[in-house]
């Protein structure tokens, strides 16, 4: 071989082995193909809200090639569990997520070959928009001249994300999302802690309901509690000539709850001076009414059980329930004063009954009837009947010392009743003679209504819905309005809520305003 044709061989033998050298493997190529079919461009958009949950749109380029998607998603950056679809398109609503959670998302496209490689995760999170707070009737007024129709005023707690609220209302205690009268209307957002809707046109003497939702950015939040309201009769508006009087009524729970001396004064002050009642309706006062006569300053004791009883009172029963006056504001017409104990009834607790007595308005000179009275307890249905038939009784004794007809008549007490529970007996003998519970008909609410009376020694307020479930009531006769109802309870705001500050039994003041309707009435 001569020296050019080894040259050349050599040469060919270079070429050769570099042409293998740089040749791509099957390896690399596969690398190669996947990193062209690696979706790209993955985002989440469109954030919504529905309820209690949540939703993204997630969003992708088209991969070359592709047959389709598979997408996954979960609360967990590490993807394990997940959930997942297989779209065809290069978008995929995502749906009933819960709200304010990191949300993490991959993609990979199907190929005809087999599957592309996960994309890298994309995660965000999802939109919040709270459930409005339950929310309450603070006012109610009647609308025309003459008067017609009512008008209600709705509060709530501002919900954080909320531009605006929807309110629904129907007539009824039912569903308001299934009533066919249901009717709809907005409430802007007011920029302060409570937002309000007033909605008009209402039918007096009717129970409506009413449901609130938020209107956020991303959609809309879950509807709010019920909350119901029977609207305000006719004749209980304001009177064209009127005397006010404002009554509290309080089980203090004397002789049935932890000591009373280590309460007594703190209640007595508490009734001096933070109530402003100018008369307190006191039930459950065994042991309170001693120490409230020497330690309620401004008042005079008006009437206990046991006053005036044509028959001596069993055992220690006088002073179960009393009544107490501010006497800058009444004077207590003499020899008025009554207390009667109820009917003993076998195997029942036969410790409750009433007192009553008349007082004279000293700005006025009017006279009005005011009476503190304790029912039977007791969570049957024969209990509603006994605590009806001595309603009855109460009534009956007061119309007897009263034959050519009595003032103007107030009652408070514990009736250990309220709307729903059986028949609510007592609430039917009073309205039978013409008086209407307070609660219901007043025209401002200086608490929120779903929180009960009876707080059971709980510093966390009990709130049952729709109505409170009241033990304490305020009763007044016909033509008296109610300007104001509230709870005198001292609450404090926390991080974990409101909380009672200093609970002194466990039932909390009911404290009512009225106008009663002035007359010219014979001094009795």
């Amino acid at each position: 071989m001569t020296v050019r044709a080894m040259a050349l061989g050599l040469l060919a033998g270079a070429l050769s082995v570099g042409g293998l050298l740089a040749a791509p493997t099957p390896a690399h190529a596969e690398v190669s193909a996947r990193k062209a079919e690696a979706v790209t461009g993955l985002r989440l958009a469109k954030p919504t809200t529905s309820g209690d949950r949540a939703g993204f749109t997630a969003k992708w380029r088209r991969t070359t090639g592709a047959r389709g998607y598979r997408l996954r998603w979960s609360t967990s950056p590490t993807m394990s569990p997940a959930t997942g679809a297989g779209p065809r398109g290069t978008s995929y609503v995502l749906r009933n997520l819960p709200q304010g959670v990191s949300v993490c998302v991959q993609v990979r496209a199907k190929l005809r070959s087999g599957k592309g490689p996960w994309s890298p995760v994309v995660c965000r999170t999802t939109p919040r928009l709270d459930r409005v707070a339950p929310p309450w009737v603070d006012g109610q007024r009647l609308e025309g001249a003459p008067a017609s129709t009512v008008a209600v005023t709705l509060t709530w707690p501002r919900t954080i994300g909320a531009t605006s609220y929807q309110v629904d209302w129907a007539p009824g205690s039912g569903d308001v999302q299934r009533s066919s009268a249901k009717k709809t209307g907005g409430a802007a957002v007011s920029g302060t802690p409570a937002e309000h809707r007033t909605i008009g046109g209402l039918t007096p003497n009717r129970t409506y309901c009413f449901q609130v939702r938020a209107v956020g950015k991303w959609g809309t939040g879950l509807r709010s509690t019920k909350a119901c309201k029977l609207t305000m009769p006719l004749d209980r508006g304001v009177p064209a000539s009127s005397f006010g009087l404002t009554m509290a009524t309080w089980n203090v729970c004397s002789y049935m709850c932890r000591s009373w001396s280590a309460r007594s004064a703190a209640v007595n002050a508490r009734i001096v001076n933070d109530m402003d009642a100018d008369v307190v309706a006191v039930q459950e006062a065994l042991n309170a009414t001693p120490t409230m006569n020497a330690g309620l300053t401004g008042y005079t004791r008006a009437c206990q059980v046991g006053d005036n009883n044509p028959a001596p009172l069993p055992g220690t029963q006088a002073g179960r329930q009393s009544l107490f006056v501010r006497t800058s504001s009444y004077a207590v017409v003499p020899g008025t004063n009554r207390g009667i104990l109820f009917s003993p009834v076998s195997g029942e607790d036969n410790t409750k009954g009433a007192c009553w007595v008349e007082l004279i308005d000293r700005a006025s000179g009017q006279h009005v009837v005011v009476v503190s009275v304790h029912l039977m307890p007791g969570g049957a249905a024969r209990h509603d009947r006994y605590r009806g038939a001595q309603m009855q009784a109460l009534l009956t004794a007061i119309a007897a010392r009263y034959p050519a007809g009595a003032p103007p008549i107030v009652l408070g007490g514990d009736l250990n009743s309220y709307r729903g529970k059986y028949d609510d007996l007592p609430r039917v003998r009073l309205e039978a003679a013409g008086f209407r519970d307070a609660f219901e008909v007043a025209g401002h609410y200086g608490s929120p209504t779903f929180r009960s009376s009876m707080n059971n020694w709980s510093v966390v307020p009990r709130s049952i819905y729709p109505w409170g479930n009241h033990l304490d009531h305020v009763f007044a006769s016909a033509g008296v309005h109610v300007a104001s109802w509230r709870l005198d309870e001292p609450t404090t705001a926390t991080a974990a809520g409101d909380r009672y500050s200093r609970l002194l039994s466990d039932h909390s003041p009911v404290i009512v305003s009225l106008l009663i309707p002035a007359a010219a009435l014979t001094p009795r």
